[in-house]
């Protein structure tokens, strides 16, 4: 009952924000529901666990905490179905690539308490253009395996120094994880 209240409040005031504000509101709604009534856990991972996967394939990492969480990657499946990011709408220079990689991370931690969804830093190169750019996106270890995600698209592949996340190729430099 309560979760519908709150559905119903929520929708009540969309003609008064801003889309991306409503998008937001709506979906931290949404996740919340999901972690309350789905079987969610978290999965522990030692910094020096979490170093070795990023390090192993040659991507530079600054850990902020000691010990992580994470999700399996069934429970990863369920958290991202529902995911909002790519849904909000790009501002440049005021909700770019680096905010949709930093609210996606924030999410992750204040709503599931995973802290381990780092904020991934690197080149991209268009594979229609070879243009060169730089990008924000976020990297996420699911079931001892590190994967990338880029949460303007829902695009999740499996890491590498190079990944092809079908737009581009995305060279990673460097992942913040906390």
């Amino acid at each position: 009952m309560g979760f519908d209240l709150i559905d119903i409040g929520t929708n009540i005031i969309q003609p008064l924000i801003k889309p991306n504000h409503y998008q937001i509101l709506k979906s931290i709604v949404s996740d919340i529901k999901l972690a309350t009534h789905e079987k969610i856990d978290t999965v522990l991972i030692a910094g020096d666990q979490l170093k070795s996967l990023t390090e192993d394939i040659n991507i530079k990492s600054w850990l902020w905490d000691s010990k992580f969480y994470t999700f399996s990657l069934d429970d990863w499946k369920k958290v991202v179905t529902n995911d909002f990011t790519d849904r909000l709408k790009y501002l440049a220079e005021t909700f770019d690539c680096e905010d949709f990689a930093k609210l996606f991370s924030s999410v992750m931690n204040v709503v599931f308490g995973v802290n381990a969804c780092g904020i991934a830093l690197g080149a991209t190169i268009r594979k229609d253009t070879d243009e060169l750019g730089y990008h924000a996106y976020n990297a996420i270890p699911l079931d001892n395996t590190l994967y990338i995600f880029e949460p303007q698209g829902n695009i999740f592949k499996e890491a590498s120094k190079e990944t092809d996340m079908e737009w581009a190729i995305y060279r990673t430099d460097l992942i913040i994880y906390g």
